[in-house]
């Protein structure tokens, strides 16, 4: 169920099929495509108290937003349905199916989380679940979490799935292809409330599968990780079934997630460029060492990097020894890993690195932080590959 405070938004999104005949003579066979298709969205109860907005990008993805209690009200508990309607763009005109959501705005409720699990979970794969019963209240910027409240996991198919809870932790096993729901129920001191979950029907409908976790895909807040395995599951498809796709989604996730990396990866270089234009003040004659003295070893994963040590004198001109290690012998890429260590060690081990990529290391010594920072000149350039 979803709910919200007045004067919040909450985003829905739309997915849809057509299926089709293809006459072919003496037989009739069907086609299915989830392509070239548009969605209208509209409240159809309600639009006192809520406005909606088809986001400009992606069609099926519409932003309601809870207006403002009115002023002479002293409580709000109403009731918003929004319509969605699809058609084909090819024919506009002609709505081919449509369906409604019940939303509810109040100036105070109770909400299981979370909201959504993963439909599309795997027979014999187990999910991990800790509810949590949040009590939302207008005038309240954050959520409160109550406490007491006591969960349970309801109206649920044992021969499809099993639970087991600890403290308060459920994990839930599925052992079945075939589509369920079920109910995580809690109660407290004050009343009671209930979230209802469904997990998908699985067969070899691969395309469908493909389809429905690239209709999941947040294109707002892009997450990197569910843009590269719907990208891997689209990849894998035949030819037939990757007609039938609509990845418009999939590519405005990519396309904001690739100016995300970017934005990061400039920060970073921008960051490189700031700490390498300060230069130290005074001479530090043996305490950076030439490259012959900076060696770097491969190990799994890992790569040991030592240096020779400063003299006692010049010791007393820094406090740290700082490493960096990158795949980019310039040394600009956001996965550059810096590693500082103290000016006492002649060695340190660099982890988290990947199997067969060649990295390029260098050290240089430091003393101080942030915009006081003082650095001296990069050693030589190591290049070194990792362990496969």
């Amino acid at each position: 169920m979803y709910k919200g405070l007045p004067g919040t938004s909450i985003t829905l999104i739309a997915a849809a099929e057509k299926n089709f005949l293809i006459d072919e003579g003496a037989e009739t066979t069907y086609g299915r495509t989830f392509k070239n298709l548009g969605f209208k969205w509209s409240i159809t109860d309600g639009e006192e108290f809520a406005t909606i907005k088809a986001d400009a990008e992606d069609p099926g993805k519409a932003v309601v937003t809870f207006k403002d209690m009115p002023k002479d009200w002293d409580s709000i508990g109403e009731r918003v349905a929004v319509k969605v309607e699809t058609f084909d763009k090819k024919y506009p005109d002609d709505m081919m199916a449509e369906t409604e959501q019940d939303l509810y705005v109040e100036d105070e409720f109770y909400q299981i989380y979370p909201l959504e699990i993963d439909e599309n979970l795997e027979a014999g794969k187990s999910i991990t679940i800790k509810p949590e019963l949040r009590r939302y209240k207008l005038g309240t910027a954050n959520y409160s979490v109550v406490g007491d409240a006591r969960f349970e996991i309801a109206e649920y198919d044992e021969d499809g799935m099993s639970v087991n809870e600890s403290n308060g932790t459920f994990t839930i096993k599925r052992l079945r292809d075939f589509g369920m729901d079920f109910v995580i129920r809690a109660d407290w001191e004050d009343g009671e409330e209930e979230e209802g979950y469904w997990f998908s029907p699985l067969d070899d409908d691969n395309a469908w599968l493909v389809q429905d976790m690239i209709n999941h895909l947040d294109t707002a807040n892009p997450n990197k990780d569910a843009i590269d395995k719907a990208r891997a599951a689209y990849n894998k498809l035949s030819d037939e079934e990757k007609e039938e796709i609509d990845t418009s989604r999939l590519t405005i996730a990519e396309t904001k997630q690739a100016a995300k990396d970017k934005e990061a990866a400039d920060r970073a270089a921008a960051e490189a460029a700031r700490i390498d234009a300060l230069e130290w003040n005074g001479t530090l004659s043996g305490a950076v060492p030439a490259a012959k003295s900076v060696k770097a070893k491969a190990a799994k994963k890992s790569v040991k990097v030592s240096w020779k040590k400063a003299t006692k004198k010049n010791l007393k001109k820094f406090d740290k020894v700082e490493i960096q290690v990158c795949t980019d012998k310039s040394f600009q890429r956001a996965n550059t890993k810096r590693v500082e260590v103290k000016k006492s060690k002649k060695s340190a081990t660099v982890k988290g690195l990947v199997k067969g990529k060649t990295y390029y290391v260098r050290v240089r010594d430091v003393k101080g932080s942030g915009t006081g920072k003082l650095v001296s000149k990069w050693s030589g350039v190591k290049k070194v590959k990792i362990k496969k």
